[in-house]
């Protein structure tokens, strides 16, 4: 039986080498049918067969060579068959007692899906006489491990003490009102800034006294000019003209 990847077909596909299988499960049910199970002879470099296998004493005694190419089915034994499995168990083997050869492949597992599960390139049991040669097992990761049981339930809390009562924010009867603040003494520039206005209870306070000086200050809205210059005196008087120079000759 011959299976390819890239040119077969589980449909029209007979086995023959002009019209392969392109499973390697399908191939090994027809050959499991007949009265002798043959060889299956799958080509390697047309991709990878995506599928997992599942083989026992139907299959006793069957050969699996993966080292051919898929063009004219010669043999290269560098190349490898790939198998990647969707499933955590790319491979099993079950109840052979004859023996089962499998040559040149690369099979690959699937990650476990399931908490604390496994994942296995390939499972052999209650078999005999399986030879796997030049043949590449690769499982996938575990699953996570299951979930812990919850923990113990913790020691309640203290029963809670008597309330606490509160004091007022505010105690006693405030005054009516209150003094503004002041500036007690002159600033070095000879300024000194007004009191503020007293405060009153439960009404509007009173405003400020005016700061000191309140003249010559700025902002210029206010009157903060000089004193008025002095009136200027009479001018000096002016000094004495050039001596005129001597006269030309102008006859004959």
């Amino acid at each position: 039986m011959f299976v390819s990847a890239k040119n077969g077909s589980d449909t029209s596909g007979d086995g023959t080498r002009s019209r392969p299988f392109a499973s390697i499960g399908k191939a090994a049910a027809q050959a499991a049918k007949g009265d002798t199970p043959n060889r299956l002879y799958v080509c390697a470099d047309g991709g990878a067969y995506e599928e997992s296998i599942a083989l026992d004493d139907e299959h006793d005694g069957m050969e699996i060579f993966g080292a051919f190419k898929c063009g004219d089915w010669s043999v290269d034994t560098d190349l490898k068959a790939r198998l990647t499995s969707p499933e955590a168990v790319a491979w099993r083997i079950d109840d052979v007692t004859k023996g089962l050869r499998l040559e040149n492949f690369e099979i690959t597992a699937e990650d476990a899906s399931t908490p604390g599960g496994s994942s296995f390139g390939m499972i052999v049991r209650d078999s005999e006489n399986v030879v796997l040669r030049n043949v590449t097992v690769i499982a996938g990761k575990g699953g996570d491990g299951a979930p812990g049981e919850p923990g113990a339930k913790g020691e309640d809390a203290p029963e809670p003490g008597e309330d606490q009562a509160g004091t007022d924010a505010m105690c006693g009867d405030p005054p009516q009102g209150n003094f503004g603040g002041t500036w007690p003494s002159e600033s070095a520039c000879g300024s000194k800034g007004g009191g503020g206005g007293p405060g009153q209870k439960e009404s509007p306070g009173f405003s400020g006294a005016p700061g000191l000086p309140s003249v010559n200050v700025t902002p210029p809205d206010v009157d903060n000019g000089g004193d008025k210059g002095d009136e200027g005196g009479d001018g000096k008087p002016g000094s004495v003209g050039n001596a005129g120079g001597h006269g030309k000759r102008t006859g004959p």
